[in-house]
Order: structure tokens, then sequence, then C-alpha cells
């Protein structure tokens, strides 16, 4: 039995909703988050010049900076992202050079500095804008800086030719203030910091993440399991997420889905150093959970007060599959090739057969813009406009069915009370299938989530009272005439 599907299938979960490494696709946004966003982004538009963002670890900057990187390529700016500032001096001038894809591979400082030179006053004479963005910039030497200050100076007659943004911890302000770095420290013309969760936006973060997932109400946190959480990680999101990811491998363990004050505390006492007892599983399955499923053991989290260890998954487990040494059935392969996508058939087959396609098209999303559709059913309105693949399940044999299609709505965040244009958008397709009766106002509120579950059911998916990317692409491509039992109340108008 391949036991990470084992675990995600007892949560009714398609992923890991709560991974340690940046996720930029199931991204939540605080207020604090919304305002640093906006903020930046604005500053790069008006061409600002300098701009700096600071925060304690964990705090999500890295997936902030990635996500302002994404929003600016989508609005037309040039970007150069450093990730690694083990560059320093000369080497870091070439990788901006390297990432903003000047050609510039060699040459003194000298020369990178007039290449780059060259190339942003190409890009402003086309009329577009670029900016430099530095993870990790508290790492940057005292000379590194001053080189990142005399980038920010070239500047056409008007207007800066680059906007620079540095992303690091407190000590990168520390560093700033010293005397040798002033004239640094007097152009910044933004500066925001990235805060913990309240417990609010906690309790919001850890629905939203659930959600996203796949939750369809069978995963759920106590109040007192949520209390136990804020306590233990002050709403540090890494903290966080390592909790949760702990949490769910307690209720694995301990058989149940209700994540209570109860295994909360387990987890923060294995996170501790403290082994769990009175496992309901058998021994078998807890042992091969901590070799197959788990990474614990190796980092110390000093304000939560508990430490992580790593264990090194054991030859053979069944964890990691070996990729396939067969070729790719005609019809997979002419399903992708239809949509462009040859080149992922090998690891898009793989993941067919194993059950696990999260991974592929996460990296189809992400490369293509095209999302991966998974339907039990298919109406035939929707069937005669898009590339459908027929695919039995492997443990049930009934027949699936795939689509990629380019999302024409992206919807970040659904929670109650949450409110933007998208959720009006939302409110009126549902008003055209005739199962939404309430105000357009963009605000999520029960009787949106009560038209979204009916819409669910008429349509054969899974409840889950979310907007997800299955539900999202059939209320965006099928006619109102496509379901049933609705009765013809018209929705009213928010006045």
């Amino acid at each position: 039995m391949n036991l990470n599907i084992a675990y995600l299938e007892h949560f009714h979960l398609k992923y890991n909703p709560f991974p340690v490494a940046p996720d930029t696709t199931d991204f939540f946004i605080s207020r604090n988050i919304d305002r640093i966003i906006t903020e930046i982004i604005h500053g790069i538009e008006t061409r600002k010049g300098f701009i700096v963002m600071v925060g304690e670890v964990g705090l999500g900057k890295t997936t902030i900076g990635r996500r302002i990187v994404s929003m600016m390529e989508e609005s037309g700016v040039e970007t150069s992202l450093v990730l690694h500032t083990g560059f320093q001096g000369a080497e870091l001038l070439k990788e901006i050079n390297r990432d903003f894809k000047t050609g510039a591979d060699s040459g003194t400082p000298g020369d990178q500095l007039r290449i780059l030179n060259n190339f942003l006053l190409d890009k402003n004479a086309e009329g577009k804008n670029c900016a430099i963005i530095i993870d990790d910039a508290q790492n940057l030497s005292s000379e590194s800086l001053e080189l990142v200050r005399m980038i920010s100076n070239l500047e056409s007659d008007r207007e800066k030719l680059v906007q620079v943004l540095l992303i690091g911890q407190p000590e990168l302000l520390t560093k700033l203030a010293s005397p040798g770095l002033r004239q640094l420290k007097s152009r910044i013309m933004i500066q925001q910091e990235a805060r913990p969760l309240n417990r609010a936006e906690l309790k919001r973060y850890i629905s939203f993440k659930l959600n996203a997932a796949g939750n369809d109400g069978t995963t759920g946190v106590s109040n007192g399991g949520l209390r136990t959480i804020y306590r233990a990680t002050k709403g540090n999101l890494r903290k966080v997420n390592i909790l949760m990811d702990r949490c769910l491998y307690a209720g694995f363990a301990l058989d149940t889905t209700k994540i209570s004050m109860r295994i909360v505390k387990k987890a923060v006492q294995d996170l501790d150093g403290r082994s769990m007892k009175s496992y309901r599983r058998p021994i078998s399955w807890a042992v091969a959970g901590v070799f197959g499923i788990f990474f614990v053991a190796g980092l110390y989290l000093s304000a939560g007060g508990f430490v992580l260890s790593k264990v090194t998954p054991r030859t053979g487990a069944g964890v990691v599959s070996a990729r396939l040494n067969r070729e790719v059935p005609d019809q997979v392969f002419s399903f992708l090739r239809d949509y462009g996508l040859s080149s992922y058939a090998s690891d898009f087959f793989e993941g067919l057969t194993h059950g696990s396609l999260n991974a592929v098209s996460k990296r189809i999303f992400r490369d293509t813009g095209m999302c991966l559709v998974e339907l039990v059913a298919l109406p035939e309105s929707v069937r005669r406009r898009f590339g459908v693949l027929a695919f039995p399940a492997q443990d049930s044999g009934k027949q699936r069915f795939f689509v990629f299609w380019r999302p024409k709505l992206l919807v970040r965040q659904f929670y109650y009370g949450y409110q933007g244009p998208e959720i009006r958008k939302i409110q009126q397709m549902l008003a055209k299938f005739r199962l939404y009766h309430d105000y357009m106002d963009g605000i999520v509120g029960k009787n949106l989530m009560k038209a979204i579950v009916e819409f669910q059911k008429q349509m054969g998916l899974r409840i889950t009272g979310y907007p997800d990317q299955d539900t999202l692409f059939l209320m965006c491509n099928m006619k109102e005439t496509g379901l049933y039992g609705a009765n013809d109340r018209s929705a009213k108008t928010a006045g």
C-alpha cells in the first residue's frame, strides 16, 4: 500500500496542505500580506527606486517575494530574482545580468555594469519597467549592498531605470543603518515588515489550506486545538505548517480526522522529542508512517520550543516510486499533444497510474498556465468543447475524465465574510444556474456556500462548499440548461 495516499485518503485530501517549502499556488493573503504586496507593487509600478521588506524567519517573506515576481511578470515588468545571496560583488552583478538574460557571462565589473545599463535603457525605450528582487539580503556584504546602490542609481532623464526590492531578516535594517551605507538607507522609499498571523487569521489560514487541498468537511480543527496551535506557534507561518503537518500525522496514527486540543498537544510533544503514545492503529502503521511519509528531526524552532527531526526513508520502503519503464499509451500522449503538453507525457502517465497527479499538474500550471481538471462525470455540452481523457481509477476501476483549461477566474481566498470582485462573479454565475438568490454583494455568506454545495451535488463533484478548480471549470464552461432541479427565483441586486 502507498502510505502517502492512505494518509491523504484518511483526511479526504488531494495533497499535503501544509508544506514547509514556499507554496505560491495555495497563497493565503492576510491583511498584512495584502498591504505589503499592494505597497510594493505600487512602488515598483511608480518607479520609486529602492524598497525593503523585512521579517523574522518563517513569516513567508520568500513566498511573498515570489508572488510579487509573478504579479509583476503578468503586468509586463522585466524581473531579475536573486535567491542565493552567496553571490557577492561582481558575482552578484553577473547573476543579475544572467537572470535578465543580457548574455553577459564574463567581463570586468565595469563591463557588467555597462551591459546592465544598456539593457535597462533598451527596455526603458520600449516602455518597459524593470525590477531586481534580492532575497535573504541580510547576507549581502557592505560592498555588495553598495554595488546594489550603484545599480539603483541608473536612470534616464526623468525616471529610475530599475526598481530594487531587498527582502531580508531584521538584521538587514541594522546593516543598512551603518555609517558606510547611509547613502543607501537614504534612498529607501518604501519599507514593509512581514508579521505573524493573529488568532482570527490563523483560523482562516488553516481552513483555507485544508479547503484548497480538497477538504470536504471531513477534516477540522476544534477551537481548543486552534488555541493550542496559536500558543505554540505565535502565528509564525512556517511553525504553523510544521505543527499542522504533525497534527495530521497524529490524527492519522490515532484514527481521527478531528484535530482537537489533545491531538495538538500530542503533536507538540512529539516535535519536542517526547514520542506519542496510545496509538490505536497497529504499530506497523506507525513505524511505516515514520519512515515513509514524514520528515521529523533536525530543525529547531526556538520560539515555539519544539524540535523537528529528519529520518531518511529506508531503501525499498516503497514511498519513492521508480520511474516507469513503459511507453505512454497513445490515448494519453494524444490527449497531452493536443494541448501542447507532450513533453510532460512520461511524468503525467506515471502520476496517472499511481493516483497522484499533484506534482506534475502544479508544474504544468506553473510553466503554461493550464490547469488540470479531474471529474467523475462530464456534461456533454462541455465534452464537445474540450479535449478529454477518460481513464479508469486504479483503486475502483471507475472512469475519470481529465481536461486542461486556462482558468478564467482565480479564487485565492474563500471564507465566511471575505469580500472580493471574484466572489461577485461566482454569485452571478450561480444566479444564472438559478442556485443563488441573494444579493450580488461580492461577500462570502451562508447562501453562497449553500449554492456552491448544491451546484457540486448536481454536477457529481466532491462536496466541499469551496470553489475549487473542478467546480470553477464547470461553472465557467457549461450552460445554465445543464443543471436541473433549480427553482425559478431571480437573484437580488444589491442596492
